[in-house]
């Protein structure tokens, strides 16, 4: 499947699927955006793991019906990333979701900080659910990372299956602490203003360890992006 094709979501595809009909926001994407036609090979994906090789049969103005011609299941990954960040301003958001799913983030966890200038609601979920499937389809990942409900900071603590790590200038590097057992992982970000001291002080008595992602002071959705691209570093030596 490693051919470019145009690419498609459908929550409900399933591996014994012969015919699909995509949604109307999704079959007037292909209608009218790229101007598909009965005949073109086109992918669908189901955001679980499951993509789809399938061919238009009928166009309509808000109905593609497709035929589907092959199948691919891939596996879960072993290593699972949960980035716990603060929501940036504007269109900030949209950048940091887009190349946070292409570099294979598996959970984003909007952070309620103290110094949080803009904040998670429900509107703003399906803006992002909304960003991570055109990203997942643009990157043709089959995982759908899973937008978890907004959590204050001092709410979070790790536990023996799961590390967390808090960014932070004076922290070690990212590889220096973790190891091949860290299957299940949070690393947090912190707004603009960053932690506070309260919160600094609740990350090291739950005994989170902190790590530097840069040289310099990062924009929020710069050190979202940072820690995803180091840690899918890391995490392909440790599959390897």
């Amino acid at each position: 499947m490693s051919v470019s094709l145009p690419t498609f979501f459908h929550a409900e595809l399933n591996v014994a699927d012969a015919l699909l009909e995509l949604s109307p926001q999704e079959s007037q994407h292909a209608a009218k955006a790229r101007r598909l036609r009965a005949g073109s090979q086109v992918r669908v994906l189901n955001g679980r793991g499951l993509i789809a090789d399938a061919q238009i049969i009928t166009v309509e103005r808000s109905k593609v019906t497709l035929k589907i011609v092959s199948a691919q299941e891939f596996e879960p990954p072993r290593y699972r990333l949960c980035v716990a960040t603060a929501v940036p301003k504007g269109d900030r958001q949209k950048v940091m979701l887009d190349m946070m799913c292409q570099l294979g983030v598996t959970q984003i966890l909007p952070l309620e900080c103290e110094h949080s200038v803009t904040h998670f609601s429900r509107n703003m979920y399906d803006k992002w659910l909304r960003a991570t499937i055109e990203a997942c389809k643009q990157s043709q990942n089959p995982w759908l990372p899973e937008i978890l409900p907004a959590q204050s900071s001092v709410s979070l603590t790790p536990s023996e299956s799961h590390s967390l790590f808090y960014a932070d200038g004076d922290g070690q590097l990212l590889m220096d602490a973790v190891d091949a057992s860290c299957e299940e992982m949070t690393i947090v970000i912190g707004p603009e203003g960053g932690f506070s001291a309260p919160e600094l002080a609740h990350f090291q008595t739950a005994g989170m360890q902190s790590i530097r992602l840069g040289d310099h002071i990062l924009r929020t959705e710069a050190a979202s992006i940072a820690a995803v691209s180091q840690w899918g570093q890391i995490r392909m030596k440790f599959e390897c």
